[in-house]
């Protein structure tokens, strides 16, 4: 599992199966708890583990709130000693424990494990209780508690981000305020983005089903409509980022865990909606329609494929954060869709031949955003365009 997605997927479990965790699962969580960082590199952490169900229960009985703990298939106790600690300081402790508390919850996440943070410190009847419990030294201090297996059912991943509480560079006011918008968004934002960016197929069908005349208010009907499209978003997304109490907070709800740029007060923002509202504009002014339908198709399926295969399945990695992966779906499901298209509208057998071209150049254009600078929302229709309009013309 990619880090990012373990990070944000990572929930605390406290119901789980029989599954008892064993010495390699140990020494897989004990290596990622002594790789946390520690102040001047002091290392105070001692860490006591909970293999029977009794010393589990045992444990369990000095945490009112962890009675879990006694009936899952692991534990941890962490400790630490406050003379190892740098400049012998409880505060540094603390934090080098709670590093090291963390690590194991990821690692457990990354091993297929689930686990749960159990406050002991600073409830010194907690203390108390542990320390005679385990046979403590005089001084060790228990931290925290995990109770530690599998997850009895899968966790769904979530986030509790909240821009409110970014601040940059200094101290701001809600006026003042930048919110800045967490990237990456959780593999489940990313599917909600995705499904919206397949949402606007609509634009597909309604370019294909557009009346073939020699009128120019069918077209002209058609790009005001998406011009239209175009400026509500903009306004809104500019009512966003001033926290407008309508158009703003209605957008904030349906859209704002889902965007990845930053949002400053008093400017406008641009997410990835209006790039293809502006790119249906452009290739229904410049092309036919059969040329516009299939070029917005060759976006929408294949940048949709490219994210989520990419991020689930991508390991062989290429350029820009790209993988093979996502890449050859980019260009499969694209062509398909593009196929798809072609037939619907009867298109004759040279624009066949200019699929695989299409979308092999497409794809090296969303491989290569970074380096074009331009949303790829907005130039792989294009691009896609020249190409099929080459064949239609021929």
């Amino acid at each position: 599992m990619p880090v990012p997605e373990m990070i944000l997927n990572r929930r605390s479990v406290r119901q789980f199966t029989d599954y008892q965790l064993n010495d390699e699962d140990y020494e897989f969580l004990l290596q990622a708890a002594m790789s946390a960082p520690s102040a001047c590199c002091r290392d105070p952490w001692h860490f006591i583990i909970l293999k029977t169900p009794a010393a589990r229960s045992a444990a369990a009985a000095a945490l009112p709130n962890g009675g879990f703990l006694g009936s899952c298939g692991g534990g941890i106790i962490v400790c630490g000693d406050p003379a190892d600690a740098h400049a012998g300081e409880l505060a540094y402790l603390l934090q080098d424990c709670s590093a090291a508390v963390e690590n194991i919850l990821l690692a457990a996440s990354a091993n297929g494990l689930g686990g749960c943070w159990l406050g002991v410190h600073p409830r010194m009847e907690r203390c108390q209780q542990l320390q005679q419990s385990f046979a403590l030294p005089d001084g060790m201090l228990p931290i925290a508690a995990i109770a530690l297996g599998k997850p009895a059912k899968p966790a769904t991943g979530r986030t509790r981000f909240d821009a409110a509480k970014v601040h940059t560079n200094k101290w701001s006011s809600p006026q003042e305020r930048k919110f800045f918008m967490a990237a990456p968004i959780s593999y489940w934002e990313e599917v909600k983005r995705k499904a919206v960016h397949l949402s606007s197929l609509w634009m597909v069908a309604i370019t294909i089903l557009l009346p073939r005349t020699d009128l120019l208010y069918p077209r002209l009907l058609l790009c005001g409509i998406f011009a239209l499209c175009l400026a509500i978003t903009l306004i809104s997304e500019h009512d966003f980022a001033n926290n407008g109490p309508y158009l703003g907070r209605l957008y904030g709800k349906l859209f704002g865990k889902m965007l990845r740029s930053e949002v400053y007060p008093g400017q406008w923002i641009v997410s990835g909606g209006a790039p293809v509202l502006a790119a249906a504009l452009l290739v229904n002014i410049l092309f036919p329609p059969q040329v516009a339908a299939a070029a917005m198709a060759v976006m929408l399926t294949g940048d949709a494929a490219a994210a989520l295969i990419g991020r689930r399945f991508g390991k062989h990695k290429l350029c820009n954060g790209k993988s093979w992966e996502g890449t050859i779906s980019f260009a499969v499901v694209s062509a398909a869709a593009v196929t798809g298209v072609l037939l619907l509208d009867n298109a004759a057998p040279a624009m066949y031949l200019a699929v695989v071209p299409a979308v092999i150049v497409a794809a090296l254009v969303e491989l290569f955003t970074t380096q074009i600078r331009i949303d790829d929302n907005f130039t792989i229709p294009l691009a896609a365009g020249t190409l099929l309009m080459l064949a239609y013309a021929s």
